[in-house]
């Protein structure tokens, strides 16, 4: 129930030490739920990618909506374990990269307003060759926040 999920959400943050985030729903569905994409990573980051919750993410290249295109055949392909989220003017993915041999790193990102339908299109490609670059910093100057219109 959503009461049911606030209260696990208030001892897991009270345990946590986190700050108190916006929630309407326990679907995530409401306009009203506010997660930034360093509260997506805080998250990803205390559960673990050993978690049962992270190894129960869609798969990118393989399963849920990580299937196919954008990711198959790329590096994050069989190696990225991801949520997305889709809403009118948002587009949403979090998730964990854990490469063979290397510390698995917690990534997020978020499109908002009128441009979020074609943030898959256009940035989750560059996501996945960025991943590719890892443990080397990659340009991440195409991921920054774009300028109020």
């Amino acid at each position: 129930t959503t009461a049911g999920g606030r209260a696990v959400g208030r001892v897991r943050r009270a345990a946590w030490g986190s700050a108190r985030v916006a929630r309407a729903d326990g679907a995530g569905l409401a306009r009203s739920n506010v997660a930034s994409c360093a509260r997506l990573v805080q998250v990803l980051t205390r559960l673990g990618a050993t978690s049962p919750v992270v190894q129960g993410l869609a798969v990118a290249g393989r399963t849920g909506t990580l299937a196919g295109a954008p990711f198959a055949g790329t590096p994050a392909d069989g190696v990225l374990r991801a949520k997305t989220g889709t809403l009118t003017e948002v587009k949403a993915l979090a998730g964990t990269y854990s490469p063979a041999g290397v510390a698995p790193i917690d990534v997020a990102l978020v499109g908002l307003g009128p441009a979020a339908a074609t943030t898959e299109a256009q940035l989750w490609p560059g996501l996945a060759a960025a991943l590719g670059t890892y443990p080397f910093r990659p340009d991440l100057s195409p991921f920054l926040p774009l300028p109020p219109a």
